[in-house]
């Protein structure tokens, strides 16, 4: 055996724990611990906000007190209208009827034209003479009419319309025909275009205007027939 294979193998040397270089801090308990201060803070100094410019306001009116439903004002009141009076309806009428004359022909010529017919030639032998019987009873038929409207014989006046109306419808003289049929309304106290019955004094006092009207409305008849025939003979 050798020597070195029966030597002990020598003992590693022993190595110090490394050092922590950062040594652990020692607490004395001797000294008291001391409050932390703290830091004193820059706080900006709050702003004041600018004071509210308020506009002025103008002053109002005291509002008015409120009317009680009860006392409601009243609408101012309106003038009413005048009831017509049977004056202004008379005459209103009357002027109805002379609208309504106005409109006709003096001679309505389709029944005048009938008439002529009955003439053989130009002579006019019939109808001529008939028109000329005409004039003269017209004539006696409105001195009766003026007579009877001076008694206030209004049955009177109603049959001398209606006769006058029936000759001059011959003819076809359609203004006094229309005329003359009134007077022998008013005679029977009778208003057929107002429709309402009238009272004596009533009925005279309209006939008294018609028969001024009639006359004219005759006498433009008479001018219109005597221009168509010519002059009478042997007048």
């Amino acid at each position: 055996m050798s020597a070195t294979e029966h030597a002990p193998l020598p003992r590693p040397l022993p190595t110090s724990a490394p050092k922590d270089p950062s040594p652990s801090p020692r607490i004395s308990h001797q000294e008291p611990l001391r409050p932390i201060q703290p830091r004193s803070l820059d706080v900006e100094p709050e702003q004041k906000e600018p004071p509210s410019v308020r506009s002025p306001v103008p002053p109002t009116s005291p509002l008015p007190e409120p009317t009680p439903l009860d006392d409601k004002p009243e609408p101012p009141s309106q003038p009413k209208p005048e009831e017509p009076t049977k004056e202004a309806e008379d005459k209103d009428n009357d002027d109805n009827d002379d609208d309504d004359n106005a409109s006709k022909d003096v001679v309505h010529m389709e029944t005048f034209e009938q008439i002529l017919e009955l003439d053989e030639d130009d002579t006019h032998d019939f109808s001529q003479p008939m028109v000329w019987e005409y004039f003269e009873q017209a004539e006696k038929t409105f001195n009766d009419m003026n007579e009877a409207h001076e008694n206030k014989d209004l049955p009177a006046l109603s049959r001398l319309g209606h006769y006058l109306k029936g000759s001059s419808a011959a003819l076809g003289l359609a203004r006094v025909q229309n005329s003359c049929e009134k007077i022998q309304h008013y005679g029977q106290l009778r208003d057929e275009v107002a429709n309402r019955d009238l009272t004596p004094a009533e009925a005279l006092e309209k006939t008294s205007k018609l028969l001024r009207r009639v006359r004219k409305e005759y006498n433009e008849a008479q001018d219109w027939l005597k221009k168509f025939y010519g002059p009478q003979e042997g007048a």
